[in-house]
C-alpha cells in the first residue's frame, strides 16, 4: 500500500474517532442531523472525500445512517448485541426443545390521569418508542395500569420477566410500595419524583446551563418568573429548583450578570415583569425565562394576549421557556426540550444493567437537554 493510501486511510480513521466524540458527548444528539459533508469539510480543512470516507465508518458502526434527501442522521451503536447473545446460550430447557422464549417488560402507569389532548399525545409517543425499544431486544411490551401493580407483580413470571418501568405522575404517588421483585424495577421520571430508586431522568441542571447560556447571548438582563406558592405543580417539584441553579451557576462561572428572579402571586401579576419590559427600547429589553412545563406556558401566553393584544408573545419580549410534554415548532418563542427517543432507549439500557449489577442500585441517568426553535428544531 502506498504511503498515499496510508496517509489517506490514517485521516478518514482519524476524522471519524472526532466525529464520534461528538456523538459519544451529546453533541450530535440521537436522531439529529449533522453537518453535511461540505460543511464538515471546511470546518476540519480537509477534503470532502475525507470526510466522506470518515462517515462512511460510522455508518459501519450503525453510529450514522442516511436518509435519502436530507442527509446523515445520528443513530446509536447497538447496545444490546453482547447482552442478547449472553441470553440465547444460557443453557434453557426451552431452547433445547429449539422454541423461542419471548422475555417481557412491563410498562406500568396512571391510566386514570392520562387526560386531555396533550397528555394523549405525550403517553401514546412514549409508548411506541418504548415499543421500538423493547422490539430491539426481542422483548415483549407489556402495558399496565400502575393502580394494579400487585396483581401484575403476582402474575408476572419471574423467569422470563425483564424488569417494571413505572412512570410516576404528578397526582399519584411519587414511589409505590413495592412488592419484593424478583426482576429489576425502574422510574421512567420526567420530574425525578424519587430518590431512592432507580430511574432515567432529564438533566434539568444542565438544561439551566443551557438556557442561560443562550440567553446570556440574547439580552444583556434576564427575568427568571417563578410562582410564590410552593404547591404549584410547576415550582414545588425538584426539576424546577434545578434549572433555576443551573442557570444561576452558569451565569456565576462566566462572570455574567445574575438574573433577577421574579416571584408572582398568580398569573394576572404578569403585569409586573411585562409592563416596564415593553416601555423600553426593543434592544434594551430584558430575556424573559419560564421554569414551569408546557400547561403552565399555555396559560401564561393566554394571559400576555390578554393583558397586551396589540403584542406577540415571544417577538416583543425573547421568552425561553421548558417543554417538558409537547414538542413545538411554530411559536415564537425559544424553548429546552429532551429526545423521548433517548430517554426510553435509557430506560431500557438501564433495566438491563440494574439486572446485571444489582449491588449497584439505585442508580440514576440524565439524559441531556437541548434548544430548539423554529429554525433549530431539535430531535423528538
Amino acid at each position: 500500500m502506498s504511503k498515499t493510501s496510508l496517509s489517506k486511510n490514517y485521516l478518514q480513521e482519524r476524522l471519524a474517532r472526532l466525529f464520534a466524540e461528538k456523538i459519544s458527548s451529546g453533541i450530535w444528539l440521537p436522531e439529529s442531523r449533522i453537518p453535511s459533508i461540505r460543511q464538515l469539510a471546511v470546518e476540519y480543512k480537509v477534503s470532502t472525500a475525507s470526510v466522506a470516507g470518515a462517515v462512511k465508518i460510522l455508518q459501519q458502526k450503525n453510529l450514522l445512517s442516511v436518509r435519502p434527501n436530507s442527509g446523515y442522521f445520528v443513530t446509536l451503536p447497538d447496545l444490546w448485541q453482547d447482552d442478547m447473545l449472553t441470553e440465547q446460550t444460557v443453557a434453557d430447557p426451552l431452547f433445547e426443545r429449539g422454541d423461542q422464549v419471548e422475555f417481557v417488560l412491563h410498562f406500568l402507569f396512571h391510566l386514570d390521569s392520562v387526560l386531555g389532548t396533550e397528555f394523549v399525545k405525550f403517553y401514546t409517543s412514549i409508548i411506541c418508542l418504548m415499543q421500538e425499544e423493547a422490539e430491539a431486544v426481542n422483548w415483549q411490551l407489556r402495558i399496565g395500569n400502575a393502580a394494579n401493580i400487585r396483581e401484575i407483580i403476582a402474575n408476572a413470571d419471574g423467569e422470563y420477566t425483564r424488569g417494571v418501568i413505572y412512570m410516576p405522575d404528578q397526582v399519584n404517588a411519587m414511589d409505590l410500595q413495592w412488592p419484593e421483585l424478583k426482576f429489576p424495577k425502574v422510574l421512567f421520571s420526567i420530574g425525578e419524583k424519587s430518590l431512592h430508586s432507580n430511574y432515567v431522568t432529564p438533566d434539568n441542571y444542565q438544561g439551566g446551563c443551557l438556557a442561560a447560556e443562550y440567553m446570556s447571548q440574547c439580552s444583556l438582563r434576564q427575568i427568571i418568573v417563578r410562582g410564590r406558592s410552593q404547591q404549584e405543580h410547576y415550582l414545588g417539584e425538584r426539576p424546577y429548583r434545578e434549572r433555576l441553579q443551573g442557570y444561576i451557576d452558569y451565569c456565576k462561572l462566566n462572570d455574567l450578570p445574575e438574573p433577577e428572579v421574579v416571584e408572582l402571586e398568580n398569573l394576572q401579576a404578569l403585569s409586573r415583569v411585562f409592563d416596564p419590559a415593553l416601555q423600553l427600547p426593543e434592544t434594551e429589553r430584558p430575556g424573559v425565562v419560564f421554569l414551569g412545563d408546557y400547561f403552565m406556558i399555555k396559560q401564561v401566553e393566554t394571559v400576555f394576549n390578554e393583558l397586551y393584544p396589540q403584542q406577540v408573545f415571544g417577538q416583543d419580549v425573547r421568552i425561553l421557556v421548558f417543554m417538558d410534554y409537547q414538542d413545538h415548532y411554530s411559536k415564537n418563542y425559544v424553548s429546552i426540550g429532551f429526545s423521548k427517543r433517548q430517554m426510553c432507549r435509557e430506560v431500557v439500557a438501564l433495566v438491563r444493567r440494574v439486572a446485571q449489577h444489582p449491588r449497584e442500585t439505585p442508580i440514576r441517568v440524565k439524559i441531556p437537554m437541548f434548544l430548539r426553535s423554529s429554525e433549530n428544531q431539535g430531535v423528538d
